[in-house]
């Protein structure tokens, strides 16, 4: 698995992993989106479901959420342009992003195989050759309820506040990389710069050396990302920021953002 992995990562540059929500703030324009993520420079794209109590993601994100949530936009309408991306771009690799009620819960469509009991969740992002689910709220010592599904992987987080061994155990738990959490806060805070050095190579004192780190939460501009170049991480999200400048409904200016990161 770790082959199919590495044709994502580059060892010479970061790799950009930018934030999308289906659906938002409409179809036509969320596909013109994932068209400009692709063509600058994004091997890596995490889509969200949307959700009606997203705890810690920040008033950017929740009143994305809200918005969505209440157009009345199901979970499978959010699938099925999860779906478009990947069918669209088939050698991007799509991470889903998911509360953990929406994917215990999802039970359409009906004519869906499961194999030995597995999740419905599961199995429809299989079939559809969607590439990884990471389900934030699952607890580190719950997190085998959710294990690697036919092509799907189960991403992972690991933050400051977790012991070795509890890290340890995350890591071993996924052939695939590790989400790096910068701090623990709700999005859109300021970026622990100070402390984020000791906690990566704290992980990389933990987990065997090959294991890639992708870091999340509070990646802005230009700056924090040369700021990352400095430490052994891989690559790094943008969402926050990027729903920002979708909000004002121009893809075009999504690309003038992407474009001033210098990645």
């Amino acid at each position: 698995m770790l082959s199919k992995l590495d044709r994502y990562f580059d060892p010479q540059r970061l790799v950009f992993c930018p934030y999308a929500m289906p659906c938002y703030p409409d179809n036509a324009t969320y596909k013109k989106y994932i068209d400009a993520l692709v063509v600058w420079w994004a091997s890596m794209i995490e889509i969200q479901i949307p959700f009606c109590d997203p705890a810690a993601d920040g008033v950017v994100l929740t009143a994305i959420h809200d918005k969505i949530v209440s157009e009345w936009i199901t979970t499978q309408d959010a699938l099925d342009m999860i779906i478009y991306a990947k069918k669209t771009y088939p050698d991007v690799w799509i991470c889903v992003m998911s509360y953990a009620n929406s994917v215990f819960n999802y039970t359409w469509p009906s004519t869906l195989v499961c194999e030995n009991g597995q999740l419905p969740f599961l199995a429809f992002l299989s079939e559809h050759g969607v590439d990884a689910l990471l389900v934030p709220d699952i607890p580190a010592e719950e997190i085998q309820a959710l294990p690697d599904y036919g092509n799907v992987a189960s991403v992972r987080i690991v933050s400051e506040n977790l012991s070795d061994q509890q890290i340890k155990t995350i890591a071993d738990s996924t052939t695939w990389f590790l989400y790096v959490l910068t701090t623990i806060a709700t999005t859109w805070w300021t970026i622990k710069k100070n402390n984020l050095p000791d906690f990566i190579a704290r992980i990389r004192s933990i987990v065997w050396p090959d294991k890639k780190l992708v870091v999340w939460f509070g990646i802005r501009d230009a700056q924090d990302i040369e700021s990352l170049r400095q430490l052994e991480v891989d690559g790094f999200v943008i969402a926050s920021q990027l729903m920002r400048e979708l909000q004002s409904w121009w893809v075009a200016q999504v690309v003038s953002y992407i474009t001033s990161l210098q990645i």
